[in-house]
């Protein structure tokens, strides 16, 4: 199923299907934006009638990383903190492509690791 043109009920089962394909691998999720004490994918659904409509994908570091990036000498590097990222998002993006779900870049400026789900199975 493309996701372009999928209805409220679709987007919520798509949400579903990803949830269902990262706790098949091992992977710790949540649905809301919170920040939670551990690390785990951050799956959210736009139900918006523009072009950010749709699920999304991400992997969220946990509270105690965020904060260590206000401490003084505690931050990782940015070059070590992009690679974490980015190979966060790969896995997520090759597990949901074990599950038949194709996701993309968003090319969200304000979250650059951030997927989109553009296909599901039906």
């Amino acid at each position: 199923m493309n996701l372009d043109d999928a209805n409220d009920e679709a987007l919520d089962r798509v949400r579903d299907l990803v949830a269902d394909a990262l706790e098949a691998a091992g992977i710790q999720w949540q649905f809301s934006e919170r920040l939670l004490d551990f690390a785990a994918a951050q799956i959210t659904v736009d139900h918006g009638d523009d072009a950010d409509r749709g699920v999304f994908v991400t992997w969220d570091r946990g509270l105690p990383s965020h904060e260590a990036l206000y401490r003084p000498g505690a931050a990782p590097s940015p070059v070590a903190l992009d690679a974490e990222m980015t190979a966060a998002t790969e896995r997520l993006r090759s597990t949901l492509r074990n599950a038949a779900i194709e996701a993309i870049d968003a090319e969200n400026p304000f979250d650059p690791y951030l997927l989109k789900v553009v296909t599901a199975p039906d």
